[in-house]
């Protein structure tokens, strides 16, 4: 009994520490990658919008090339993910327009 619970707390420590900034994912084990967005704001390499956002949506977009439909848009994987990271990186915009209230 005290072993099981041992090892739950051992578990619960270890998905707890996962999910501080830096910690890692919980499903892949790699770093958390709106860690490495809001690092890129803190140097200004980036606009500062949510970290949390920006990771979702990029890994949304990547995401696309798991899909059949995929093979449509681009003939190689490498390809899609070159025109994913471009239209992710540049938007899709002809040319960036500030949102209201935000500086030219």
């Amino acid at each position: 009994m005290d072993e099981n619970l041992d090892r739950q707390r051992r578990q619960h420590r270890k998905r707890s520490r996962q999910n501080e900034p830096g910690g890692g994912d919980d499903r892949t084990g790699l770093p958390d990658p709106s860690v490495s967005f809001t690092e890129a704001i803190r140097k200004e390499e980036v606009r500062p919008l949510h970290p949390l956002l920006m990771a979702h949506t990029l890994a949304s977009m990547l995401m696309l090339g798991n899909r059949e439909a995929a093979n449509d848009i681009q003939p190689s994987p490498r390809e899609l993910a070159r025109d994913i990271i471009e239209m992710f990186w540049n938007g899709v915009g002809m040319e960036p327009k500030p949102r209201t209230g935000e500086p030219k």
